[in-house]
């Protein structure tokens, strides 16, 4: 069940790319803020609607999944057109090298998935442990950063992109994150905290779609779904090994060293994107 779950998880990518599809090049960084949003709204929803779905046992979570899964499938079939130009379609690409611009933008990605991955992995034993949060104020921190993450991308990229551009935003964005970052390992206050991961939502809120138009942007018309797909496997591959690393991080360094970690990495994403001005 996780491997076929695991691989529909592909669709994330298709998405972007019918968005890609249908915008201009000066839309995509806020309809991929918007596309942001949506995947924000849900995650911020999703546990509550299977908390209450478990009053009625503990399998029934997964059939509600499954039944929106099922309408989300039939409302793609009759409401979402092909956004792939039928020339397009008709034309078998040769295999060809990822560009240049492609693989600096995926390698920031990777740099900035690693450490998120890991403070989502970690935060609620940091939380235990330095601010005795339990596991309710912990799902209400998660549950905060879903509802502001969601209102960064769908209120402030468009502005921000019209005035600073994709790239600056993404320097700016993961410099965000590496001061909150910074600035969450060392907190020892509650407002501290709040701080930190305002500053660290707000950075990763405004670089995420940011980056995925210049990937879009750079990429050639018949394969920007491809290099969409690579920049998702890159984000992907973050994911799995993010909370290891942070938890050794955790166990053998100590409680705010996946967060100092994490930061080295954001401003090693900040160089390479710095590279690209």
């Amino acid at each position: 069940g996780r491997l076929i779950d695991g691989a529909s998880g592909a669709s994330i990518s298709v998405a972007q790319g019918a968005v890609t599809d249908i915008a201009t090049p000066q839309q995509r960084a806020r309809m991929l803020g918007l596309l942001g949003m949506a995947f924000g709204v849900g995650f911020v929803v999703g546990p509550a609607l299977g908390g209450l779905a478990s009053l009625g046992g503990p399998h029934v979570p997964f059939y509600v999944a499954g039944v929106l899964a099922l309408i989300n499938a039939g409302a793609a079939v009759i409401r979402l057109p092909e956004t792939r130009s039928s020339e397009l379609r008709s034309v078998v690409s040769a295999p060809r090298r990822t560009p240049r611009k492609v693989t600096s933008y995926v390698v920031i990605g990777f740099l900035a998935a690693v450490p998120f991955a890991g403070f989502e992995a970690t935060f609620s034993l940091f939380g235990g442990r330095r601010f005795n949060f339990t596991e309710g104020s912990t799902a209400l921190v998660f549950l905060l950063v879903g509802v502001l993450m969601s209102v960064v991308q769908g209120a402030l990229i468009s502005p921000l992109t019209k005035r600073f551009g994709s790239l600056r935003l993404v320097v700016i964005g993961q410099s965000l994150v590496a001061v909150g970052m910074l600035a969450l390992g060392a907190s020892t206050m509650l407002a501290a905290l709040c701080l930190a991961l305002v500053l660290m939502v707000l950075g990763a809120g405004i670089a995420a779609p940011s980056l995925t138009a210049l990937v879009a942007n750079s990429a050639d018309d018949d394969r920007r779904g491809e290099m969409l797909g690579i920049q998702q496997s890159a984000s992907a591959f973050a994911r799995v090994i993010g909370p290891p690393l942070a938890g050794l991080a955790f166990d053998g360094i100590g409680i705010g060293a996946p967060y100092t970690l994490g930061a080295m990495l954001c401003f090693a994403a900040v160089v390479v994107a710095s590279k690209r001005l």
